[in-house]
């Protein structure tokens, strides 16, 4: 008796037909595994580095089943869930030079996550948070290079001045990077590609906010 975790066919012309691809991929959504006499296997292994065909960053593969592939982006470390291996070409002509600088970023991005820096309300000295200690917040302060606890109202996280905006007046919130001062709540913004933003809330200290905002500021005078 074969296992009920293995899907057998036996039609070796229906290597590359795209109608075995998805009974693949629906058998490996269901934890089971396709085999033909004609098929081969994917393409690609564990450890192999992959891009899209039609996008340009390099994917670790973490894992390989039937014709669908689990890949992780190097520079960041976030992952793709299974896709057909179809949708991907290998990442040639990537050097030890470029590796190593996607380990560096990787490695930088993933500081940049972890490390947060607050400053005190009264003084403006800055530690790095490293603890609670009770209901309190245990820094690493920069000034004296030792620990000390701070109540939640007695610091503050240091973080990039952020605004959301909202596109045609409805919909999904998107955050911003920005410079405070430069836009208020109720201002309307147009973006380089002609799309029109309203201003909902300023000083979010959003950490979605990756980029700033590009396009313009409108002097808007009611009408009526």
């Amino acid at each position: 008796m074969e296992p009920d975790n293995i899907i057998w066919t036996s039609n070796p012309s229906l290597e590359s037909n795209s109608w075995t691809k998805s009974i693949a991929l629906n058998a490996m959504r269901c934890g089971k595994t396709l085999h033909s006499g004609g098929i081969v296997g994917p393409r690609f292994k564990e450890g192999d580095i992959v891009r899209l065909k039609n996008g340009t960053s390099p994917m670790r593969v973490i894992k390989a089943q039937g014709y669908a592939i689990h890949c992780e982006y190097l520079s960041s470390r976030k992952q793709l869930g299974f896709r057909t291996q179809d949708d991907f070409v290998l990442y040639h002509a990537i050097t030890e030079k470029e590796t190593q600088e996607i380990k560096e970023l990787s490695v930088k991005k993933e500081t940049e996550m972890t490390v947060k820096l607050y400053k005190t309300v009264d003084g403006n000295r800055y530690g790095e948070y490293k603890a609670n200690d009770g209901d309190k917040l245990l820094l690493l302060m920069q000034d004296s290079n030792t620990y000390e606890a701070f109540a939640a109202d007695q610091i503050k996280r240091v973080m990039a001045f952020t605004f959301d905006v909202m596109f045609n007046g409805q919909g999904k919130v998107y955050s911003y990077l920005g410079t405070e001062g430069d836009v208020v709540v109720g201002d309307l913004l147009l973006t380089d590609e002609m799309s029109i933003a309203r201003v909902v809330a300023v000083g979010t200290e959003s950490e979605s906010a990756t980029k700033r905002f590009k396009g313009v500021k409108l002097a808007a005078v009611r009408l009526g």
